[in-house]
């Protein structure tokens, strides 16, 4: 019965000396790139990346998009950080429009979500429903003039939410305390 019973090492050892060097090398390959795309996929996704694991979803974008300490939208987030980033959120329809490109008909579809500290919620919404038309003219003038490069990953989206907050606090909330902490994208598409 003791020789039935071989164990895995025995018999990738009689593979190898009959010849089955091709196959386990072959069985590695396909193990090591399944773990590199495991891997690849998880860092992509946030799983394996320390600073987005740690953060809550509130803080991580809160931490991407306060970059610049002197801003306005920085004083926001000083602001927020007292309510623990309790916020309340204010969607608007999704806006369409050509980018700015000269050989290409390109479009970008998107939705944005404006995030304001709960406390502040009613008088944002209202300043903000209030003004909801030059906003969305504004909004479509600003993505209009926007090249497929502008929009394109991470940092790009991340500087245009980041500009786009600054802009509309220092429009609708002039000399005062802005109220938009962080612009939240929904929807982007570019086609």
């Amino acid at each position: 019965m003791a020789d039935n019973d071989k164990t895995a090492a025995d018999e990738v050892a009689s593979k190898v000396a009959g010849g089955g060097t091709g196959k386990i090398i072959k069985l590695a390959g396909i193990c090591v790139g399944a773990m590199l795309v495991a891997g690849i996929a998880g860092y992509f996704s946030g799983g394996l990346s320390p600073n987005k694991a740690e953060a809550g979803p509130a803080e991580g974008h809160a931490a991407a998009s306060s970059s610049e300490e002197g801003s306005s939208h920085g004083s926001a987030k000083k602001d927020a950080d007292k309510n623990d980033g309790d916020f309340a959120y204010i969607d608007f329809e999704p806006i369409v429009v050509n980018l700015d490109e000269a050989r290409l008909a390109r479009y970008i579809r998107t939705a944005i979500t404006l995030a304001v500290v709960q406390a502040d919620h009613k008088e944002a919404d209202r300043v903000i429903q209030r003004s909801m038309p030059e906003v969305r003219s504004w909004l479509t003038i600003k993505l209009a003039g926007c090249s497929l490069e502008n929009v394109r990953g991470e940092k790009n989206l991340t500087r245009l939410c980041r500009e786009i907050a600054d802009a509309l606090n220092a429009r609708l909330w002039p000399n005062e305390r802005p109220l938009i902490h962080h612009v939240l994208l929904k929807e982007v598409a570019v086609q």
